[in-house]
């Protein structure tokens, strides 16, 4: 027996067949784990099965240098497409081959890439974070976006707040947004129709996954999560105000929303819940704590994206008066 550093080498006289079965064709599947990723851990090594590989040399190489292409042009579509799929996959199988027999003192090809999507633009916020916009996926052309991981696609958030979002990213991936100036035109845009949704469209959605507290009226344990004291001013409102007959109270695994409000309250609350339709006899209670709300539900979703796109965060709460040079007060 031979080694060669930690890899152990044995002669084929020592080795002894153990059993000769069928071999069949079979199919061989995709691994999937549950929270989507695609990545998982095997013998202590993460894994996965697929890579991004950006396409700046590809378009500079194909089109005399130029990366900003017109990806509805069919023409120039078919060369990028038929590229990446010939010499491109080619030459990548080629290395990779090369590389898997160098390093692990083997004859035989045990790994081969062949390409998924080709994809026009991507925003990549982090490790298994990005939205991508997908223009052929496994040889069938698209038109569309796809989203991984990123937390504009959270289901505790409202969907008219989702396509909002949506609509900004993909806007500012397909014309190239960039700067604050162009953004936050966007962002206020966003803002106001924020301000004009109904309530049941603007709050968290949440289950009630914690048992339910002994609690004194209006008191909640130190550490309880904001939607957990939003449920509970929610139930015991209801029930010091005798509503029970009219809005059902929200039980342990229930699904409910919740929204900040402004503290200028006779109870000093700064949060409260709802199972289904908001109460109306709340609208004389409570204010929306709209800034709040449109900081938590909108900004931190797009905090990732703006810093893709060199923009800062959008506080509509603060205004900058200009003076006759278009000088900001900050300036003078």
């Amino acid at each position: 027996m031979k080694e060669y550093k930690d890899c152990k080498f044995v002669s084929a006289k020592d080795c002894k067949i153990k059993e000769v079965t069928d071999c069949k064709d079979e199919y061989v599947y995709d691994m999937e784990v549950a929270d989507g990723s695609h990545t998982f851990f095997t013998n202590g090594i993460l894994v996965h099965n697929s890579i991004y590989v950006r396409m700046d040399n590809i378009l500079k190489l194909l089109f005399k240098g130029k990366t900003d292409v017109d990806w509805y042009d069919d023409k120039v579509f078919q060369k990028i497409k038929s590229f990446v799929d010939d010499k491109f996959q080619e030459v990548l199988n080629n290395h990779v081959t090369e590389f898997i027999c160098s390093k692990f003192k083997t004859s035989e090809k045990r790994i081969a890439f062949k390409r998924e999507k080709i994809s026009s633009e991507g925003n990549y916020l982090s490790k298994k974070r990005y939205v991508v916009h997908v223009r052929d996926n496994e040889g069938v052309e698209c038109d569309k976006f796809s989203y991984t991981g990123v937390d504009i696609e959270k289901n505790e958030l409202p969907s008219k707040l989702k396509k909002m979002m949506q609509a900004l990213v993909e806007k500012m991936m397909k014309e190239r947004l960039i700067g604050n100036d162009v953004i936050h035109k966007e962002l206020e845009k966003i803002y106001n129709e924020f301000k004009a949704l109904d309530i049941n469209d603007v709050g968290f959605i949440k289950n009630l996954s914690t048992p339910k507290h002994a609690l004194y009226f209006m008191k909640m344990p130190k550490g309880a999560g904001v939607h957990a004291r939003a449920a509970e001013m929610y139930n015991q409102l209801i029930t010091a105000l005798k509503l029970e007959s009219k809005y059902e109270l929200i039980r342990q695994s229930d699904r409910f929303h919740y929204i900040y409000i402004k503290t200028n309250n006779k109870y000093n609350i700064d949060c409260i819940a709802w199972k289904d339709k908001y109460p109306k006899e709340f609208e004389s209670l409570f204010e929306i704590d709209i800034e709040t709300m449109f900081r938590k539900t909108i900004m931190a979703p797009l905090k990732k994206f703006l810093i893709n796109h060199k923009a800062d965060e959008y506080d509509p709460s603060v205004i900058i008066m200009l003076g006759e040079n278009n000088e900001s007060i900050f300036d003078l």
